[in-house]
């Protein structure tokens, strides 16, 4: 429960930054993005009262089992994740929410996180940047470099 919660908080959250940003579109290019998010963001704002006036409040943290944990937990990253896209850049925010959800949703062996992680960034790399040549967002931080 506290985690549906948390995600349709997330997904509240996360429209109305996009809603917001679709002002700065070409006014006929922005109709469709607008109309999705603002149907988004009614059905996610009526499903959190309808779940909160269900279960009569929100649930004790401390009463939820360990997997339940893991997956507020994960969402906390790929939501701390998106953020960090348009502050540090793709790249490195990718290398760090990687083996942090892996390790949150049980993963064990250290080498194969690691080895996945370089993997699909190089991947990426190399589909986006060489290949597309696509430049994937680079943060803030690199901006002026």
């Amino acid at each position: 429960m506290l985690g549906l919660l948390v995600f349709l908080i997330l997904v509240l959250i996360t429209s109305l930054i996009f809603l917001i940003d679709t002002f700065s579109y070409y006014s006929i290019a922005a109709i469709v993005p607008r109309l999705y998010l603002v149907i988004l963001i009614i059905l996610s704002s009526i499903m959190i009262i309808s779940l909160i006036r269900k279960n009569k409040g929100l649930v004790d943290f401390k009463n939820l089992n360990s997997p339940n944990k893991r997956v507020v937990l994960v969402l906390a990253v790929t939501a701390a994740y998106t953020f960090a896209i348009s502050i540090v850049g793709f790249y490195l925010s990718t290398f760090l929410m990687m083996p942090i959800s892996a390790m949150l949703l049980g993963g064990k062996k250290k080498y194969q996180i690691i080895m996945a992680t370089v993997g699909v960034i190089g991947f990426i790399y190399l589909m986006f940047n060489v290949i597309l040549d696509i430049r994937l967002p680079a943060g803030m931080l690199w901006a002026g470099m």
